[in-house]
């Protein structure tokens, strides 16, 4: 048991180190960006800032979860991974059935692509 634990302990430390790492050159990068001025990047650039705070979030609620759980009775934390193991399971059986282009920012047009990529430099 000592063994298994001692590994959990590496696993997470070798993990947090490495976000440590991510985290301070995400700090640096974000610190020398310009204004974006373009709306859809602005809004790309949100949705990625959310997309790496949301989970630091899940986490910091899953260790309070664990203190809640000391004597391991509880049992959430397993519903919730067998909700999201079915979840991917529908998403595997009907995920060609739904549109993905209903689930992205939106759609862009030829032309719109084209004003895009032509703008895109001139506003970092």
């Amino acid at each position: 048991m000592e063994t298994l634990i001692s590994k959990l302990l590496n696993y997470e430390n070798e993990i947090f180190q490495n976000y440590c790492h991510k985290r301070e050159m995400l700090l640096n990068n974000i610190k020398t960006l310009k204004k974006i001025k373009n709306k859809k990047k602005l809004l790309i650039f949100i949705n990625d800032i959310k997309a790496i705070i949301d989970p630091i979030k899940s986490s910091c609620e899953n260790i309070d979860y664990y203190f809640t759980n000391k004597n391991f009775k509880k049992t959430e934390s397993l519903k919730n991974n067998q909700n999201i193991n079915k979840l991917i399971a529908l998403y595997y059986l009907f995920g060609d059935y739904i549109d993905s282009s209903e689930l992205t920012l939106g759609t862009d047009t030829e032309s719109e692509s084209e004003e895009y990529s032509d703008s895109s430099d001139s506003d970092e």
